[in-house]
């Protein structure tokens, strides 16, 4: 059934993989909690449901509540997740372990060398230089 489980998945990610990827989620969408805070998205109203289980075909629920919420801090192509619908090419382990660990590496601090979205995406101790328009004109966080 592990096989199986790859198979459908695109051959990269287990049960309990999907596991751990909501965990360090949850604890990174936690950490990004100053300006545009993503803190909300490490609320148990994000937590699964049914967690995912060797043997049983994978949920939209996993998908929206993992690669999903990925989407808020940058378009990584995983919206539009839906029951019934197909899932994501990136969706495997190894991607979203990349994914993560990029985003983990981005620092909180005044003027931390990190992406423009990760400064509007909670990481940003006090503000952006200029206003955030989706991300794609903030050069800097001021001081907090």
């Amino acid at each position: 059934m592990e096989w199986l489980y790859q198979r459908i998945l695109g051959g990269g990610i287990t049960p309990a993989q999907i596991i751990d990827i909501k965990r360090r989620i949850k604890a990174e969408m936690a950490r990004r909690c100053r300006n545009g805070s993503l803190a909300a998205y490490a609320d148990t109203q994000y937590d699964f449901t049914e967690a995912p289980q060797s043997g049983k075909p994978i949920k939209a629920e996993h998908g929206q509540k993992t690669a999903g919420l990925l989407q808020e801090i940058r378009d990584y192509g995983f919206s539009g997740i839906h029951s019934g619908g197909e899932i994501p090419v990136g969706f495997n382990n190894a991607n979203l372990t990349k994914i993560l660990t990029e985003l983990e590496q981005e620092p909180m601090a005044q003027n931390g060398k990190s992406s423009c979205n990760s400064a509007c995406t909670g990481l940003c101790v006090g503000g952006c230089w200029n206003s955030c328009t989706s991300c794609t004109s903030c050069s800097s966080c001021t001081e907090s």
